[in-house]
């Protein structure tokens, strides 16, 4: 038996997190222009800020796939071949987690 299977609003909640603070970041970092400060010096100085957005992007749109893919079954998620799941009642619980 497989315990503890998530749900898609597990994945969608997530990536819509992390699309947010993307968001938020680069929005911050463009609201600091200003008339007087070179658009390049700025862009250059927050790159790890950038790059970090770029990877929370990846991660939110991954997200809401995952949460999408889930709605059909959250099984397609898992890693493990199905000859592997634990499944007959007789044997021992296994957490969705460790088939990941």
């Amino acid at each position: 038996m497989i315990t503890n299977i998530p749900k898609p609003s597990q994945y969608k909640t997530s990536g819509v997190e992390c699309l947010i603070q993307a968001y938020d970041n680069v929005f911050k970092i463009d609201n600091e222009l200003t008339p007087d400060t070179p658009r390049d010096r700025i862009w250059e100085y927050n790159q790890i800020v950038l790059r970090t957005s770029l990877v929370l992007i990846h991660q939110g749109v991954e997200g809401l796939m995952k949460a999408k893919i889930c709605e059909v079954s959250p099984l397609l998620l898992l890693d493990k071949k199905r000859s592997e799941w634990k499944t007959l009642p007789t044997s021992t619980i296994d957490s969705y987690d460790d088939l990941r």
